[in-house]
């Protein structure tokens, strides 16, 4: 039954095909100031479907969040024209979007509107979660999550505790086990306790899953999974803290305790956690409070808005005062992260050029936070990797599940110098000096990207590449992120 519109909207009813088009079409434009009547909203209500879908509302709550979406149907947020397609929003399969941003309608500034992952990634993750469930290729991605044993346990928690974001000791069902269990020794000896290493191994402690797999060795090949993200791979009470009181995607934000979070808000944290930890990290380690990272602005399904950088690679050509500059300020960011007033230790496991982003007044952040694992040196971390899980369909939404993340104990303080030396600073600093600074800038960051070397060495070297490359910046209005000051203090 459709809705009664009045007088004024019947009148409109020969020509609703054409009116259906323009107020489509008027959606979509990132430079249209009209807004269709209140009157026929209910009528063309339809026309955001395509909105909807690109950025990926249909699949919510299996998605970031939806703190900023008013911006985007209020037109708050418009693409660049230069990527718009004939239908006004653009391409689907790239990872950013350049875009432009206000609070008033009237100013207006550059803002990066980002994928958690590709498209592709979404698309292969939510047909894993279809599989998970013996689904058809196409599901309710939402319905078959809420099942699972991992947010049936968040539900219940008033805390966001590292046994929830850890590996789960759990075989819910005989099939996982095998046929190699049901034929082994133990189970014919003592079918009792077989069933309940399948039916009950959720439930028991630590002492009594050691007991289990001592009896039934299949068990000890299986792998402990928890949620894959870096960040969490050695999760501390004090971290977890932190992201339940800085999530930014529900109101009244400021309380370790979950209880102001919906059943909607856990699932929406938790698929964020497993499948990229990027819009966490720019949460809880915000820019304003002097962390290397640049501005969270808000979720609208599967993509988060954030303040716009330009990718390092694109500096790979800079004049050497600039380079040199870059290189200094990256170098310095990795130092903050290794040590800093908190007392947490963040390492990246993988890094290249378009990690690291520089805003227009030339300060360089982190632009990819997705690779960056924090280590709480104050409270310690509990250890994540154990042998002998089975998988979770959060651990494994964009992987296999087989990769294998070394012991938070054994990751050196070299390790995020190391991969910038060995994989970054070269290509912006080669060819840039003459030829004596050239050399010995050459040989240093050799030095430093050598893995087998000690930790102090490592650190002695890039401490040695700052030294060399400070007095190789330049004072003047290029580097307004340290311009005037550089000329009355040195420190700049």
């Amino acid at each position: 039954m459709e809705p009664w519109l009045g007088p004024e909207a019947a009148a409109l009813r020969p020509g609703w095909p054409a009116l259906l088009l323009w107020v489509s079409a008027l959606r979509c434009s990132v430079s249209s100031p009209a807004s269709p009547s209140p009157s026929l909203v209910p009528r063309v209500r339809t026309s955001y479907n395509f909105g909807r879908t690109f950025l990926g509302l249909d699949k919510c709550n299996a998605c970031i969040g939806t703190s900023i979406c008013k911006k985007f149907f209020k037109e708050e947020i418009r693409f660049d024209n230069r990527l718009a397609s004939h239908l006004g929003l653009p391409s689907g399969y790239l990872p950013s979007y350049s875009a432009n941003y206000s609070d008033d309608s009237k100013t207006w500034r550059p803002v990066e509107v980002s994928r958690l992952v590709s498209k592709q990634q979404n698309e292969i993750s939510d047909r894993r979660i279809c599989a998970f469930a013996a689904a058809p290729k196409t599901c309710s991605i939402e319905r078959v999550l809420r099942k699972t044993r991992r947010f049936q346990k968040w539900l219940q928690a008033k805390r966001l505790t590292p046994d929830l974001v850890r590996g789960q000791h759990c075989l819910p069902t005989k099939r996982l086990l095998g046929r190699s269990v049901v034929q082994s020794d133990a189970v014919s000896k003592a079918p009792k306790m077989a069933l309940a290493a399948v039916e009950t191994f959720c439930t028991r402690s630590f002492i009594q899953i050691q007991q289990y797999l001592w009896h039934f060795p299949i068990l000890r090949t299986r792998q402990w999974t928890g949620l894959p993200s870096p960040l969490l791979r050695c999760p501390s009470q004090r971290l977890l803290d932190r992201v339940v009181r800085r999530y930014a995607e529900v109101p009244d934000a400021g309380s370790i305790f979950m209880d102001h979070f919906t059943d909607r808000d856990k699932l929406r944290l938790l698929y964020t956690l497993a499948v990229n930890a990027h819009p966490i990290l720019l949460q809880i380690f915000p820019g304003a409070e002097g962390w290397p990272l640049p501005r969270y602005l808000g979720s609208c399904g599967r993509f988060l808005i954030s303040t716009s950088t330009s990718p390092l690679q694109e500096f790979y050509s800079a004049p050497p005062d600039q380079a040199a500059d870059l290189a200094y300020q990256l170098l310095g960011v990795l130092e903050s992260l290794r040590s800093n007033d908190l007392n947490y230790f963040f390492y990246f496991t993988h890094v290249d050029a378009g990690m690291f982003g520089i805003f227009n007044n030339g300060h360089l952040f982190i632009r990819d936070a997705s690779t960056l694992g924090v280590i709480d040196r104050q409270e310690g971390s509990q250890a994540a990797a154990r042998a002998g899980e089975n998988k979770d369909i959060f651990s494994c939404l964009l992987s296999d599940c087989q990769a294998e993340l070394p012991s938070c104990d054994t990751v050196p303080e070299k390790q995020s110098l190391v991969l910038v030396c060995r994989q970054v600073l070269p290509r912006l600093l080669q060819g840039k000096f003459p030829s004596p600074v050239q050399e010995e800038i050459d040989a240093t960051l050799t030095w430093c990207g050598e893995d087998t070397r000690p930790d102090a060495e490592v650190l002695g070297a890039a401490s040695r590449l700052k030294d060399i490359l400070r007095p190789l910046r330049t004072c003047d209005p290029r580097f307004a992120y340290r311009y005037p000051d550089c000329k009355y203090n040195d420190k700049f």
